[in-house]
């Protein structure tokens, strides 16, 4: 049983409700062609099918108040179709780039319902997500990278995305959870008289998404960390750093603030 506060801060008893079991199974097979062209060159192509399950808490979580269960809720399947390079141009230099496109059935996407009061669901009148299947929706991105050490003390490193989601049998719908626009860059200082120790300043940025198929828009956001790698040994390292360093107010699901400015840190011992 799951309580449900409203927005102006009622709470409600969501009653009991016994959802049937559902199983599924699923085939994901894969090809790829990789050819060398050069001993720094390489290009490959490749197919998969892919399948994504519906969560537990998608199918049967009001998520505190927030949304409303679909027991109902099926599999999305994907056939994924990509082609890629990864290489050494130039010395110091690596890059890798790939474009792919899918064809997807029975997407799950984020819905949002309006319930009147005195609804089944025993919830307060107000507007609540729900994960559904929209049918078929179709994907093509562009994903590309770089990696180059400047000199023994300084490397760069980016990579950016894009991708362009549509629903094929219903276009008016919104992709939801999809940045169409999203990278990283990072800068790699290495201090005169050591080889141990890393400084590294990263900028994570990613355009505006939909919270749901009717166009609720969250913001995008532009977030700086920093991370301080020591290389002990050969084989211990240890990583301490500040994410989101500025204390950025951000969302990547609508009601659902991501974590302030946060401390780490944490040690690698391979073996």
């Amino acid at each position: 049983m799951e309580k449900a506060v409203d927005k102006r801060g009622e709470t409600d008893t969501a009653p009991p409700v016994a959802f049937g079991a559902t199983d599924f199974t699923a085939v994901n097979p894969q090809l790829g062609i990789f050819y060398k062209l050069a001993p720094n060159h390489t290009v490959r192509a490749t197919i998969a099918r892919k399948s994504h399950f519906p969560s537990i808490k998608d199918r049967y979580s009001y998520k505190m108040g927030s949304a409303l269960p679909n027991p109902d809720l099926g599999a999305e399947y994907a056939t994924h179709y990509e082609v890629g390079y990864t290489g050494a141009p130039v010395e110091g230099l690596r890059v890798s780039a790939a474009v792919y496109y899918s064809s997807i059935d029975d997407a799950i996407q984020t819905d949002t319902i309006t319930l009147d009061a005195g609804n089944p669901y025993g919830l307060a009148a107000g507007k609540y997500s729900q994960a559904v299947n929209t049918g078929k929706a179709e994907s093509l991105g562009v994903e590309l990278a770089a990696d180059y050490d400047i000199n023994k003390h300084v490397g760069v490193s980016a990579n950016y995305a894009w991708v362009r989601w549509r629903n094929t049998q219903n276009r008016s719908l919104k992709p939801t959870d999809i940045p169409e626009h999203s990278g990283l860059a990072r800068i790699n200082f290495r201090p005169a008289g050591t080889d141990t120790v890393t400084l590294s300043p990263v900028l994570e940025w990613a355009s505006k998404r939909y919270a749901s198929t009717a166009g609720d828009e969250i913001h995008g956001y532009a977030l700086l960390h920093f991370i301080v790698t020591v290389k002990v040994r050969s084989d211990f390292t240890i990583r301490a750093g500040i994410k989101n360093l500025l204390d950025k107010n951000y969302e990547l699901s609508e009601g659902y603030p991501e974590a302030g400015r946060t401390f780490f840190a944490n040690a690698t011992w391979t073996f």
